[in-house]
């Protein structure tokens, strides 16, 4: 089922709810993929907000009373277990409805996810980040 679809059946039962995206200008590798993505996340799984992600694969530590403690073991087990899975925000898009973003609850309530690769989620933010991005295609 298409997002489209869903989306008249969901407004019309929900009172012709509206829904935003937020497309960061910084991210020209996110296709209409990830936003169709995106939207049919926001509306088959009913979340308040959806963002795009990345997966930290590496380790990750939080701060607390003795010092450092490990959150994802498993990676330096090379395994991947389901409740060690971390996701970093890439900043490439936001889904929400209109009354979530209303309230200021974007963060709040059911937020779905789409991920996106770390070549995907590149962002360009400053004149530094157009020449590496350069110099990374120039080597392929």
């Amino acid at each position: 089922m298409h997002a489209e679809s869903v989306s008249r059946e969901h407004r019309a039962s929900a009172g012709a709810s509206v829904w935003v995206l937020f497309l960061s200008l910084h991210a020209p590798f996110r296709t209409a993929r990830h936003i169709d993505e995106a939207i049919d996340t926001l509306l088959i799984q009913e979340c308040d907000t959806v963002v795009t992600v990345n997966e930290e694969r590496e380790p990750v530590f939080v701060s607390g009373r003795k010092g450092l403690r490990l959150v994802n073991p498993g990676r330096f087990e090379d395994l991947e277990y389901e409740k060690e899975r971390i996701f970093r925000f890439n900043g490439s898009i936001i889904g929400v409805w209109q009354e979530v973003l209303t309230a200021e609850e974007i963060f709040t309530g059911k937020i779905g996810y789409v991920e996106m690769s770390r070549s995907e989620s590149y962002q360009i933010k400053e004149k530094e980040d157009v020449m590496a991005l350069h110099n990374i295609l120039s080597s392929i």
